[in-house]
C-alpha cells in the first residue's frame, strides 16, 4: 500500500510576510522550549483516531471519531467511490457513505470530510470519541497524532499511531507548526518529541488540544512544506470559514451526537501548559524591565 498524507509543497513567503512573522516572535520558539532531544513516540492511547485505508488499496489516512458512528478527516482523502475501511483499537468498520466540504485541492482551507457508519461503533464512556474544541490559540501547546512515515524522504515508517506535540505557529485558515528541517530524517516521525510535524500518512489525522485527560480536535491534517529552515505543518482550522457548519451540517443530516467540548462542560477543566508558560515569560519579562526601570 502506498501512504498517503499530508501533501508537500514548496511554501513561497514573501519577504514581508518573513518579516513579520519574525517581529512577533512567530519562528523563535527556541526563546520558550528548546527542541527535545527525543523522538516522536509510539503510543497505543487515543483509541478515538483512527487508520483508514482507502478504497482498493489506494493509500492510507488517519482520522478521528467525533462522534458514535463518525468519523472526521480530509477531504483529500475521500474523493474515491468505494469502501473506506476503518482500523481501531476496538474493531475494524467500513463505510461507503462520505459527506465531503470540499474537493479538498491542495491549499483548500475547507478540507474536510466525514466517514459515516451505520450503526454506533465508539463509545464515549471508553475515551473512544473526541469532543470539537473550542479555536486554537497562538503559540499554544498541541497535540498532534497519526498514522503516518517518520521520514520525509524514504516515506517510511507509515501505518504505526504515534504522538508529538508542537506550538502554534501560525494561525487564520489554517493552523500552522513549525519542525527542524534538520530533524527530518530523525527515527519516530518528523522532529523532535515537543516541535513534532506531520508526514505521508498523517492526511486526515487530528490537532488535539488535552484538557485534563481529555482530547478536544482544533485542527485536521491537511498539507506541508518547507519554510527556510522549518518544515511547516498545515492542519485545516476548525473555526475558520464554513468549516464549523460543516460538522453542524453532518450531525443534523445523519443525527451524530458530535459535541463541542464547551457545551459538555468540558472546558471547565485547566487545558494543558502552553499558553500560561508563554503569559508568564511574558510577565516576568516586562516586570524585569519595570524594576530596572525604576531603579535609574
Amino acid at each position: 500500500m502506498t501512504p498517503k498524507s499530508c501533501r508537500f509543497s514548496s511554501l513561497v513567503v514573501p519577504s514581508l510576510f518573513v518579516l513579520l512573522l519574525s517581529a512577533c516572535g512567530g519562528d523563535q520558539f527556541e526563546a520558550y522550549e528548546a527542541a527535545s532531544s527525543e523522538q516522536v513516540v509510539l503510543t497505543s492511547e487515543y483509541p478515538m483516531v483512527v487508520f483508514i485505508a482507502l478504497p482498493g488499496g489506494a493509500g492510507l489516512c488517519s482520522g478521528t471519531f467525533v462522534s458514535k458512528r463518525s468519523v472526521l478527516t480530509a477531504a483529500h482523502c475521500t474523493q474515491s467511490a468505494g469502501t473506506y475501511t476503518i482500523f481501531t483499537s476496538f474493531g475494524t468498520f467500513s463505510t461507503s457513505e462520505v459527506m465531503n466540504l470540499s474537493t479538498g485541492q491542495l491549499n483548500d482551507p475547507s478540507d474536510l470530510s466525514m466517514l459515516v457508519l451505520d450503526h454506533d461503533s465508539a463509545n464515549w464512556d471508553e475515551g473512544q470519541i473526541a469532543f470539537i474544541g473550542e479555536p486554537a490559540v497562538h503559540r499554544e501547546r498541541l497535540t498532534l497524532v497519526g498514522f503516518g512515515c517518520d521520514n520525509l524522504k524514504t516515506r517510511l515508517g507509515a501505518g504505526r499511531k504515534r504522538l508529538g506535540q508542537n506550538f502554534v505557529a501560525g494561525l487564520d485558515e489554517y493552523i500552522e507548526l513549525l519542525t527542524p528541517a534538520s530533524s527530518q530524517a530523525a527515527k519516530g516521525v518528523l522532529g523532535p518529541k515537543n516541535r513534532a510535524g506531520s508526514c505521508f500518512g498523517d492526511s486526515g489525522g487530528p490537532l488535539l488540544r488535552m484538557r485534563g485527560d481529555k482530547p478536544e480536535v482544533v485542527g485536521v491534517s491537511h498539507s506541508g512544506g518547507y519554510r527556510g529552515a522549518d518544515i511547516v505543518s498545515r492542519y485545516t482550522n476548525l473555526h475558520y470559514g464554513n468549516n464549523l457548519r460543516f460538522l453542524e451540517d453532518a450531525a443534523t443530516r445523519y443525527s451524530l451526537d458530535i459535541t463541542p467540548a464547551c457545551a459538555s462542560g468540558h472546558c471547565s477543566q485547566p487545558a494543558m501548559p502552553g499558553i500560561a508558560d508563554f503569559l508568564a515569560k511574558i510577565w516576568n519579562t516586562v516586570r524585569s524591565a519595570v524594576t530596572a526601570l525604576f531603579r535609574l
